[in-house]
């Protein structure tokens, strides 16, 4: 997944459908940057911790305000989802 700015990702219906359909439950997937945004959109953290780059946390917790979107942590490890902060 890429990282960095997503958002042409995020309009990309083909994409966020392959994301909701192809990543298996129980599989390790980890996240950097905002790559959590790519997850978090087809419901893959709902209900879950996350972070995400600093500078993207405010816009993380707008889109998605069912999310628990962590600030000053390093990475979150929920489940099957490691998400981390970037670089």
């Amino acid at each position: 997944m890429p990282t960095g700015v997503v958002d042409i990702e995020l309009d990309k219906v083909d994409v966020i459908d392959w994301i909701r359909t192809e990543l298996i439950p129980d599989r390790l997937i980890a996240s950097v940057c905002t790559d959590a945004f790519l997850l978090a959109k087809p419901g893959k953290l709902a209900g879950k911790r996350v972070t995400t780059h600093r500078e993207d946390i405010d816009d993380l917790k707008a889109m998605l305000p069912s999310l628990d979107v962590l600030s000053a942590v390093r990475w979150v490890d929920e489940d099957s989802f490691v998400t981390s902060a970037g670089i």
